[in-house]
């Protein structure tokens, strides 16, 4: 997962429109901390709690993994085939296990499960992360309104906009998955979007923009011109023309002018 995970854990990385550690937030309910490289420590702390679930940054969250980790019994680890997923510990048995000391308890997850060991694994399942995390974020929740000038291809319930989101004159087509558009977040009109396909607040998209499927937008992102099977982490920008393809553009990076 270099060069990606130089600069931050596997956990902290986005895929789909949340990062896996805010994927296992919004399932789990508690906030997560790290156990990560020693120059990476200072940013992403851990934190010790009474009872502490561990779990493998690469994980990714679905009903059947989050059920057989959150049952887990105290100082007992989640295995396959001998490999680490996740554990239970307090605080001492956490601290024995990070020294490098194995002697816990382990149980064997059976059933499938998804996980990244690769950048290509980040673009190969960015399409369904994006639906899993639409899927998340707006369960038993009302859209904001969709402006009328805007077209539909496909099911408008498929399309969720958070308050503050606005799109004015553009094409929606949500037959291969849904369009999620953040908090104060705006899509610019004569713009195309093929979901999957999500951004995060304050997020802007070009007009005419032309967005193929499986793009999603870190917070305080500016895309324009063509993209698909991208990922934009946060506080980037490509706000031209030209075609921006099965790339993972970190943060603070700026393609272009402006």
């Amino acid at each position: 997962l270099l060069p990606l995970t130089y600069s931050r854990p596997v956990g902290d990385l986005r895929i789909g429109i949340l990062t896996i550690a805010e994927k296992w937030h919004k399932w789990l309910g508690s906030y997560p901390s790290f156990v990560t490289s020693e120059h990476l420590s200072q940013k992403f702390t851990q934190i010790t709690a009474p009872d502490n679930l561990l779990i493998d940054g690469s994980l990714l969250p679905e009903a059947s993994i989050v059920e057989a980790i959150s049952t887990l019994p105290i100082n007992t680890i989640l295995t396959v085939n001998g490999i680490f997923m996740a554990a239970r510990f307090d605080a001492t048995s956490l601290s024995v296990y990070l020294d490098g000391k194995e002697n816990f308890n382990k149980k064997d997850y059976g059933l499938n499960y998804q996980s990244i060991s690769s950048i290509a694994d980040i673009i190969r399942f960015q399409g369904s992360q994006i639906t899993s995390d639409f899927e998340l974020l707006t369960k038993n929740r009302i859209s904001a309104k969709l402006s009328e000038s805007n077209r539909v291809i496909g099911s408008a319930e498929k399309i969720f906009l958070e308050p503050g989101a606005k799109a004015e004159c553009a094409i929606f087509n949500t037959e291969a998955g849904p369009v999620y558009i953040g908090n104060d977040s705006e899509i610019m009109e004569g713009s195309i979007i093929r979901g999957p396909f999500g951004m995060g607040e304050h997020s802007i998209v070009k007009m005419a923009a032309k967005i193929y499927p499986n793009v999603s937008l870190g917070p305080h992102c500016k895309l324009g011109g063509e993209a698909g099977n991208s990922i934009l982490y946060g506080y980037s920008n490509k706000g031209h023309d030209g075609y921006l393809g099965d790339s993972y553009i970190g943060e603070w990076c700026n393609l272009g002018a402006d």
